[in-house]
């Protein structure tokens, strides 16, 4: 995991240095994405669909209920 953010920040970096514009813009969808994904989430919390107890499960388990569940298609986020 470390040596993958070290990776990600060298290749950040370089990509940065080279294009900043296009560099704030992929910082800027990665929030949007961000914003997408807990919205969602909070939604899900509140119908009972995702429960959310600490000490109870992993966050890999919570986000693979996310991603792969069928009430929330990837697809059908970008038809907005």
């Amino acid at each position: 995991m470390v040596c993958g953010q070290g990776a990600f920040f060298a290749a950040y970096t370089l990509f940065y240095v080279l294009t900043p514009r296009i560099a704030h813009r992929f910082v800027g969808y990665l929030e949007e994405e961000a914003v997408h994904t807990y919205t969602e989430m909070l939604k899900m919390v509140d119908e009972g669909s995702l429960d959310l107890l600490f000490g109870v499960g992993s966050l890999t388990f919570y986000t693979g209920q996310f991603y792969f569940s069928s009430s929330c298609n990837s697809s059908a986020r970008f038809e907005d």
